[in-house]
């Protein structure tokens, strides 16, 4: 049983929204008696359940009463857009610029988490499908408010600054902390290594609609170009009881083949205890097999998730954030391999001339990746020479690596391409892209983020950018000094080509599983 006073008072606020009886719900409102932070807590509720028109009323009353939060000014904002009343958002929007600059950046992180997101799902989600930047950038306000830092990320209005190159390769060599694997002993006879590969069917774990997943077949195609004797397996899973299905195939397709090496996609966002159940089982009838647990996004768990992780594997294969301090951690220090998957010899090179239009080629998710979106509308208001396509995860009726290889001659066909790494939760990480396009033979003009010096060096590799002024000048530089951009880009391509092929990756691998130091 529910006990709380303001309880009632929620219900039939929700029973005359429901009803569409607006002047009944602000008498209501106005002639109830309750304390200014219960209704606070009503209006909290009332957001987190979407129902954005009785939270505006109540912000709205307490706004009159000379009461301010940054819950309540949140609800002004929202409510000012979709009801009409631009007034009432532009002093929301002051209110919640007032008092979020006095919040940590913890605070301002969990209202965003609890109140903000949710609402910016729904609205954001529309205003991409409708291809609609003024309502982007109108939700970007409202980012910019809770979070300063958005403030000057995305600041159309500051100046282009002068770009130097010779200041971004000083500071890119500087803070360079490039990740190197060792090679196995070229002059012994590489062995014919059994191999079991067992990655996700659908992009999109256990998604039927999603289009198939490149990176089993990628790492097959590389593994079998290596040498190995190479077999796979596919997890279909959506359930546990699918999960556990897929686990036993998978153990027994290793037995069948005698396998040294099972690789095998980590899904740490379904707790399975049938993975690690099937692994020990593996090892207690070979305790020579190794195991090599695929993690996309590893960015996305905290470390007592990781470590749960790890207990049962030799390595964790990942590449977005190589110095998350998690991987410092004891149990996890001799056991992540941070590195791009194989892109099954499917590269590049930068034959034809550069285009100084960059190209921007990715998805653009409210939920996941909603600064994809307040960068396209921060490019479109500023007027910036980019091409974009925006793609998904559906199928596309091709095969794996058919897919995969039309997406990599869109790159080297593009020669300059634009890469975003802030994610929902801001972090800044390495995406697939960022090797993608330099492998290409494209020129990689990439977000920053410091997690890039462990694979490239700024300015001899690729062009980094922090904000929407920084981007055009990188863009004016391309543009008006066409042969520095060019050497950059080969130079990119050739150090990517040497040090992150097929036949490379799949020997550090090689070595690391199996003659360690």
């Amino acid at each position: 049983m529910d006990n709380n006073p303001i309880r009632p008072f929620i219900d039939t606020v929700l029973h005359l929204d429901e009803q569409g009886n607006v002047a009944d719900l602000v008498h209501f409102i106005q002639t109830e008696s309750h304390p200014f932070e219960a209704l606070l807590e009503a209006i909290t509720e009332l957001l987190v359940m979407l129902r954005l028109r009785p939270a505006f009323l109540l912000a709205m009353f307490l706004r009159n009463n000379n009461y301010h939060h940054p819950i309540s000014a949140i609800a002004l904002v929202v409510g000012g857009w979709l009801f009409n009343k631009p007034e009432e958002a532009r002093v929301g929007l002051e209110l919640v610029r007032m008092q979020a600059d006095a919040l940590s950046f913890e605070q301002q992180t969990l209202l965003y988490d609890r109140i903000l997101h949710p609402i910016q799902v729904l609205l954001l989600d529309a205003a991409i499908k409708q291809a609609n930047h003024d309502h982007v950038l109108r939700i970007l306000d409202l980012y910019a408010a809770l979070f300063p830092r958005f403030r000057t990320l995305y600041d159309w209005r500051a100046p282009v600054p002068t770009f130097s190159l010779a200041a971004v390769r000083q500071r890119g060599r500087a803070e360079a902390r490039l990740i190197s694997y060792p090679l196995p002993d070229s002059t012994r006879p590489r062995p014919r290594r059994r191999v079991v590969v067992a990655m996700r069917e659908w992009f999109c774990f256990g998604d039927r609609s999603s289009r198939v997943s490149d990176f089993g077949p990628r790492i097959l195609a590389a593994m079998q170009a290596y040498g190995w004797e190479v077999h796979s397996c596919t997890f279909k899973a959506a359930t546990l009881p699918e999960i556990a299905d897929d686990c036993r195939i998978v153990a027994e397709r290793c037995r069948q083949q005698r396998a040294e090496l099972l690789v095998i996609d980590l899904n740490l966002t379904i707790k399975s205890e049938a993975r690690d159940e099937m692994i020990l089982q593996l090892r207690q009838e070979n305790p020579a097999i190794r195991v090599v647990g695929c993690l996309i996004d590893s960015f996305c768990f905290p470390e007592a998730v990781l470590v749960k992780a790890a207990t049962h594997l030799d390595l964790i294969w990942t590449r977005d954030v190589p110095f998350l301090p998690a991987w410092s951690a004891p149990a996890l220090a001799n056991k992540v391999f941070n590195l791009l998957f194989p892109n099954a010899g499917l590269m590049g090179r930068p034959e034809q001339p550069l285009i100084p239009q960059p190209f921007f080629a990715g998805g653009v998710s409210a939920k996941y990746i909603p600064h994809r979106a307040f960068w396209l509308a921060g490019i479109e208001r500023l007027g910036l020479p980019i091409q974009s396509k925006i793609s998904s995860h559906m199928d596309d009726g091709l095969s794996p690596l058919d897919s995969f290889a039309l997406y990599m001659r869109g790159l080297t066909d593009a020669t300059c391409c634009l890469n975003f790494s802030m994610r929902s939760n801001q972090d800044h990480v390495v995406t697939f892209r960022s090797f993608e396009v330099v492998l290409s033979g494209a020129l990689l003009i990439q977000e920053a983020t410091p997690e890039m010096d462990a694979y490239f060096v700024a300015g001899d590799h690729y062009l980094p950018f922090s904000t929407l002024a920084e981007l055009a000048s990188v863009i004016r530089f391309i543009t008006e000094q066409r042969e520095e951009a060019e050497e950059i880009r080969r130079c990119g391509n050739a150090f990517a080509r040497e040090r992150y092929s097929d036949e490379k990756i799949i020997g550090y691998l090689d070595r690391r599983l199996f003659f360690p130091a």
